[in-house]
This record gives C-alpha cells, structure tokens and sequence, in this order.
C-alpha cells in the first residue's frame, strides 16, 4: 500500500513520475530507484522517504533479503531521526517494521520476529493481523520450551506401540493369562502419551495467554 498525505499541488516532478508506477510492479519500482537515485536524494523528505518505503517493498517481494533488510533499517533510522514525527512517517515506519517482522517469520526466525510484532503491537494494538501474528509466535516459541514433554510422550506412544504388537504375537498365543495386563500397560502408556502432551498445549496456552495480557497492562 501507499502511504501518501502530499497534496497535488506539492508534488514534484520526479514524485508524479513516481506515483505511475503501479504497486506490483516492483521491477519497475527498483529500476526508478536506482536510475534517479541522485534526484531521490534531494527530494524533501515526505517524498523521498515514500519513494524509499516503495523500494523497500520491492526488495521485499523480490526477496533480496540482504539488501532489504539494509535499507529497511536505514529507513527506520532516517524515520526516528526526524525532528517531527508525522502520521504519514509514522505509517510508513509502521509498515516497514510490519514487512521486516514478515521477512524474519518467513526465515523461521522467531525470535528476532517476535521482538518486532512486540513493538508493533505496541505501536498499533487494533492491527489484529500483528496480534494474531504475535500469538501464533509466541505460541510456537513457548512450545518449543515443552519439548522434553512431548518427547517423552513421543516415548511412551512408541513403547505402546511395541507392548500392543508384542501382545499380539507373544503374549497372546503363548501366554493368554498375561493378556490383559500387558493390554492395561498399552492403555496406561497411551493415557500417560496423551496426559503430557495436553498439558504441555495447555501450559503453552497460559504462558501465551500471560504474556498477551503483560503487554495490554503495559498500553493501559
């Protein structure tokens, strides 16, 4: 999206040209850059800087990670370093640091990406998007903590398994009374299983759950 608060009567010559472009065409958007990248550079900055968050949105959807995530930070740091902080840098510093935690998700990248969604939600709590995007993060991340549970869960699951084809093949046919005990461990073990890995989702959950409602007190 553009985020545009220039009036017409404004705009420079090289910004109309600019305005022509359409947004999916982020080869053509790259090409601009880099042919009037000495004209960009004496642009006020209202200008200069949506003609910038347009090129970062083109490396973005044309995954040159490296040279993206360059810019983007460089962006962020001519953004903050304004004297006045208008609704229109604060949109375009919005949805440049949206575009980076995207980036950081898509690399599998959690935590850095979690950090982000923290500040944007901070920044814009009605971005249900963000939010959603922040839970399911922290949601995988403090999973991840639980793992020693579902791996051992994992264990009994296999050794149930072993126990239920040893008592089809051995136990049964040659040692019937033992039958239903080794039936009764297959059930324990698969009560055990299922026990543990429930309680490790909803030990996630309420971790998750905390953590959201730690950052709402902090916005009140």
């Amino acid at each position: 999206m553009r985020i545009s608060r220039i009036t017409n009567a404004k705009l420079s010559e090289l910004f109309r040209k600019f305005k022509k472009i359409q947004e999916s065409q982020h080869y053509d958007y790259i090409a601009f850059c880099n042919y009037h990248f000495q004209e960009i550079q004496k642009l006020e900055f209202e200008e200069y800087i949506e003609i910038k968050y347009a090129y970062v949105k083109a490396l973005y959807h044309l995954d040159r990670a490296s040279l993206f995530y360059k810019i983007a930070d460089q962006s962020l740091l001519e953004v903050i370093n304004q004297e006045e902080f208008t609704e229109q840098y604060k949109n375009i510093y919005y949805h440049i640091l949206l575009l980076k935690a995207e980036r950081l998700l898509e690399e599998k990248k959690f935590n850095q990406s979690r950090k982000i969604y923290q500040n944007l939600y901070r920044l814009n709590p009605e971005d249900k998007k963000a939010k959603n995007k922040l839970w399911f993060i922290s949601f995988r991340l403090m999973q991840s903590q639980q793992k020693n549970w579902l791996t051992a869960a994992a264990i009994l699951l296999i050794l149930s398994l072993f126990t239920l084809i040893a008592a089809s093949f051995l136990i049964l046919p040659f040692f019937s009374k033992y039958s239903d005990t080794a039936l009764n461990v297959v059930n324990l073990m698969l009560l055990l299983s299922l026990s543990m890995v429930s309680l490790s989702f909803i030990k996630t959950y309420i971790s998750t759950k905390t953590m959201m409602r730690n950052l709402d007190k902090e916005l009140q």
